[in-house]
């Protein structure tokens, strides 16, 4: 899938929200106004040591579905950053993903202009939904991550197996799905009235590539 921007997440994830009129809290496709910084700058680049994966934006997709007005609503984030440290026999690796909020796609412009003003992902404040934890090997070649998930400042423990293939020499993927309540982060937003739903299934598809060796970067 053709990503907008070239992680992370992060699903990372400088966003500005609406300025003027916010949307009605129980309305996406109400028409929230002029968004200030909708051209911010895009997340900025991080060094990473020789022997990490970096993700690949090009390839890589965190998916979302909930419900809104009983209804299923599926959406993605299209720009994912990260780096991953795989574990070894002797010490647990590493996993960073960020999503740009603002990259968020539900196919509906309007809509996806009204989720980051305030009353919903709040992107002027929180520009990003990002994930830290440590990453351990399974028996059947996988991986599982735990960690801490951050979303609206709001942090809570999150654990996630993922399935690990290589894709390609030097190339890894990592494919996992988890459900969040977004309550639990304070995002209450038309649960009053059930127009939204509290439970959010995500489904990622993380694909990783060596990051440049920082020498190598130096180099003249």
């Amino acid at each position: 899938m053709h990503k907008s921007f070239p992680f992370i997440i992060c699903l990372s994830l400088g966003l500005l929200g609406c300025a003027g009129t916010s949307p009605s809290p129980t309305s996406w496709e109400d028409d929230g106004g002029d968004i200030a910084g909708r051209n911010a700058p895009p997340l900025a680049s991080t060094p990473v040591p020789p022997g990490v994966f970096v993700i690949d934006t090009e390839r890589s997709s965190v998916a979302f579905n909930i419900k809104k007005n009983g209804k299923p609503l599926a959406g993605t984030f299209e720009t994912v950053v990260g780096s991953y440290s795989p574990a070894d026999t002797d010490a647990s690796g590493t996993l960073y993903a960020a999503v740009e909020v603002v990259s968020v796609d539900t196919r509906h412009g309007i809509r996806d202009i009204n989720l980051q003003a305030g009353a919903y992902f709040n992107t002027k404040n929180f520009p990003v939904v990002e994930f830290r934890g440590q990453v351990n090997a399974t028996p059947d070649g996988g991986d599982t991550t735990e960690g801490t998930l951050t979303l609206l400042g709001v942090e809570q423990p999150l654990a996630v197996t993922l399935s690990r293939d290589e894709a390609a020499p030097g190339r890894l993927v990592h494919r996992g799905s988890f459900t969040i309540r977004r309550s639990d982060f304070g995002f209450t937003t038309g649960l009053a009235n059930d127009a939204i739903g509290d439970r959010v299934e995500l489904e990622l598809e993380l694909h990783w590539v060596p990051a440049p060796a920082v020498a190598d970067a130096a180099a003249p």
